[in-house]
């Protein structure tokens, strides 16, 4: 799961991805009616059998 939140923990955008194989992928995450600033986009990964991996938060800056 991708979540993007604005830096006062708002939900600005949110993606589920599904996939059958591990490994590197690319997740379409529309940012078209995201306005500029400062952003913190989460990523949490869950396997077949339910488990969760460490939650990563990595910050950002979208500007126009």
């Amino acid at each position: 799961m991708l979540q993007l939140l604005r830096n006062d923990r708002r939900l600005v955008a949110q993606a589920t991805v599904t996939r059958s194989a591990a490994g590197a992928f690319v997740a379409p995450l529309s940012l078209r009616h995201v306005q500029p600033g400062k952003f913190v986009l989460h990523v949490l990964a869950v396997d077949a059998e339910g488990a969760t991996s460490d939650p990563v938060a990595r910050a950002l800056r979208i500007r126009r």
